[in-house]
């Protein structure tokens, strides 16, 4: 049921953006980094070699918690070096939401310099995003939109916590109330010391 879920969320998320994505070679075989549910396209002038989600001390896993920091590795393999590529990231949750998506070209205005292999990381500090079950999607395009390798679902991972917000993300708060601000959860304290 899951995985029908998943899938058809994805379907969903596809037609309104108005994209369709189709391997040109249905018969090819995901690598075993990819999901089951990945969507693999492009023209793979570069390609993705390997994709881990890691904790800041290089330990592979795919759970965390809302306010932990954790890191895209992505490493891939250029069949022309020298080009100039534009890395990006995508984050959805299990029901097809965009919780967050980003770029190279977005956060530094400039495309990068492909070498033969090579590996780019992302850093994300202090995730904000809230319990849930989330996909990462992985792209390498060309300035104009080319797509080189674009995956799609490319790993599931989940956010725990131990606050109960609720929505997709935690925005960092103090309350004050009659001038005053309230003092810290008792756990929290505890956890910090």
């Amino acid at each position: 049921l899951h995985e029908n879920y998943l899938n058809a969320m994805e379907e969903l998320r596809l037609k309104k953006t108005g994209t369709t994505y189709a391997s040109d070679n249905k018969d090819e075989k995901l690598p075993s980094f990819c999901s089951p549910l990945s969507i693999r396209i492009g023209n793979k002038e570069v390609e993705f070699t390997d994709v881990k989600l890691m904790t800041e001390n290089n330990v592979e896993k795919t759970a965390y918690k809302t306010g932990e920091s954790f890191i895209v590795q992505m490493d891939y393999f250029c069949n022309k070096q020298g080009m100039e590529v534009n890395f990006g990231i995508g984050i959805f949750r299990d029901d097809g939401i965009h919780a967050y998506g980003t770029n190279t070209l977005i956060e530094h205005d400039t495309l990068v310099r492909a070498g033969q292999k090579g590996r780019v990381q992302i850093f994300i500090k202090n995730n904000c995003l809230l319990p849930g079950k989330y996909m990462l999607d992985v792209a390498m395009h060309s300035v104009d939109g080319i797509r080189y390798d674009d995956i799609r679902n490319v790993t599931p991972f989940i956010i725990t916590a131990d606050k109960k917000d609720v929505g997709m993300c935690r925005l960092d708060n103090y309350w004050i109330v009659d001038g005053k601000q309230l003092a810290k959860r008792r756990y929290e304290n505890i956890v910090k010391n």
